[in-house]
C-alpha cells in the first residue's frame, strides 16, 4: 500500500465534499462508496485517533490535486485512489460498521440512483 503520511494537509472536510459531488460520477460508485464509508468511520466518536489519522491521509491522497496517477486519465485515474483506500480498509476492517455502511450507501444512491453497481467486500 502507498503511503499516505503526508497526505492529511490535503484533507479537509469541504475538499472531501466538493471531490464526492464533483467528481464522484467519474471515479464511479466503488470508489465514492469507499471513501464515504471511511469517511463515515474517521467521524466517530468512538474511532480511535490513530485510525482516523490514517483516514485522513488516505482521504487526503483522494482529495490531492497532484497524486502518483492523475485523475483525469480516463481509465487509469482513480485506480490508484482505489488501491489505497481498499488498502486502508485492511487496517481498520475492525471499526467498520452497519451504521458507516448505510451512510455511505444511501450517499451512493443520492449521487448515482438506484443503478449504482458497487463493488465491495465491505457491503
Amino acid at each position: 500500500m502507498e503511503s499516505v503520511q503526508g497526505y492529511e494537509h490535503n484533507y479537509s472536510e469541504p475538499r472531501f465534499w466538493h471531490k464526492i459531488n464533483r467528481y464522484g460520477k467519474v471515479a464511479g460508485a466503488s470508489v465514492v462508496y469507499h471513501a464515504l464509508l471511511l469517511w463515515y468511520i474517521a467521524i466517530k466518536d468512538s474511532t480511535p485517533v490513530p485510525v482516523k489519522l490514517l483516514i485522513l491521509g488516505g482521504l487526503g491522497y483522494f482529495i490531492a490535486p497532484v497524486e502518483a496517477i492523475p485523475d483525469f486519465l480516463v481509465g487509469l485515474g482513480y485506480g490508484d485512489d482505489a488501491a489505497l483506500l481498499m488498502g486502508i480498509f485492511s487496517s481498520v476492517m475492525m471499526h467498520i460498521d452497519d451504521d458507516s455502511k448505510s451512510k455511505a450507501k444511501a450517499r451512493v444512491k443520492e449521487i448515482f440512483g438506484d443503478r449504482a453497481d458497487i463493488v465491495s467486500p465491505f457491503l
